[in-house]
């Protein structure tokens, strides 16, 4: 599929993304919600430039990295809109996007073993406490380098709020290596606690990359809506994460035969989740919290059909009544629309809002 997506020429590629882009539209963005579609076409732009930042910054890094990093990039611009600042790429939210597939490597651990990854692990902790620490190898070289350039933009005098945020992912993710393994119930509420600090801390660090500082309030609505996306990616990812040993609530949810519990528990936890975001925002807001309602909703239903052999035929026909298209051909949508339009994520190139639910698939970066 990459092949023929880089054989296209730049208006087959641009004919295959508005024929994506206009049926994802009809099933997100409402007619009286005239101010979403110029954001969403913002989004666009900013993703064609980070795309060739990317490559700029490394020339060697892979098409799914790019597309792995450019998924944060349109979690921030949500946030950029939310907090009422335009939608635009800047150097720390470049950065920070970046530090995705540069950290997922290092901890997932494939080119070494644990003593590696803990010397790794112990390195970027004295980094990001503005301790002089030189890049160990190569792995540490570019990050080294993307943790210089948001420095730049947020002085760490000046803006500790940005710095203490970047400390506490790096914890979050370095805890989350304990998920790299199937675990017994008995351990739930401390996994869940990892799975929790993991997403939310994820996109609070978003936000105070937004303007320096945040509000108490607007903290909570960052951190709620980043533990949401992390709930749906597990879900999204169930059968991959299985596969690898590593442990998820949907994971210890599915072995304890209790799948469907735990789903109806995300929907809940998403309502609640959208109407923060609603109480947190001035009502010029609304029409992008409830994008992002909708995104997100239309996200877990789109992983509950591609998992439809896990639910029973019940469940299935009580959720198929709110999925756009029947479950069959639902769960076989992303595969089909990436297969026919050839590109190896060109899903995400066309969904910059509705495809901010997409977190990277491994894990939240350790920044």
């Amino acid at each position: 599929m990459l092949a023929r997506w880089e054989g296209m020429s730049p208006d087959d590629r641009r004919h295959a993304r508005r024929r994506i882009r206009a049926v994802v539209r009809q099933a997100v963005v409402h007619a009286d919600e005239p101010d979403i579609a110029p954001f969403m076409d913002a989004c666009e732009h900013i993703g064609e430039s980070f795309a060739a930042q990317a490559r700029a910054f490394d020339p060697a890094i892979s098409i799914e990295d790019v597309f792995q990093a450019l998924r944060n990039q349109w979690v921030f611009n949500s946030i950029q809109h939310y907090l009422d600042q335009p939608a635009t790429l800047t150097s720390a939210s470049f950065a920070y996007s970046m530090l995705y597939p540069y950290t997922d490597n290092a901890l997932d651990g494939t080119t070494g073993g644990h003593d590696t990854r803990a010397a790794f692990i112990d390195w970027l902790s004295m980094r990001l406490q503005g301790i002089d620490a030189a890049s160990r190898d190569s792995v540490c070289e570019p990050i080294g380098r993307l943790l210089a350039m948001i420095e730049t933009q947020f002085p760490r005098a000046t803006f500790p709020e940005v710095h203490h945020s970047l400390l506490a992912i790096h914890r979050a993710q370095s805890q989350s290596v304990e998920l790299h393994h199937p675990h017994a119930g008995d351990m739930e509420e401390d996994l869940l606690a990892i799975t929790i600090a993991k997403g939310g801390t994820s996109v609070l660090a978003d936000g105070f990359l937004v303007t320096g500082t945040l509000p108490q309030g607007a903290q909570e609505a960052m951190f709620s809506y980043g533990v949401l996306l992390q709930l749906i990616d597990d879900l999204e990812d169930l059968d991959e994460d299985g596969s690898a040993g590593h442990s998820s609530p949907f994971i210890r949810a599915e072995r304890r035969g209790t799948l469907e519990g735990a789903t109806n528990r995300l929907f809940r936890y998403a309502q609640w989740c959208i109407e923060r975001l609603h109480r947190g925002a001035p009502p010029e807001k609304n029409a992008l919290c409830a994008l992002i309602g909708r995104s997100c909703r239309i996200l877990t239903l789109e992983a509950v059909a591609r998992h439809q052999r896990k639910y029973s035929p019940g469940y299935l026909r009580r959720l198929e009544a709110h999925m756009p298209f029947d479950a069959g051909f639902f769960g076989r949508l992303k595969e089909t629309v990436v297969a026919r339009a050839g590109g190896p994520d060109v899903w995400s190139i066309a969904l910059p809002q509705a495809g901010t639910a997409y977190r990277p698939r491994s894990h939240a970066p350790a920044s």
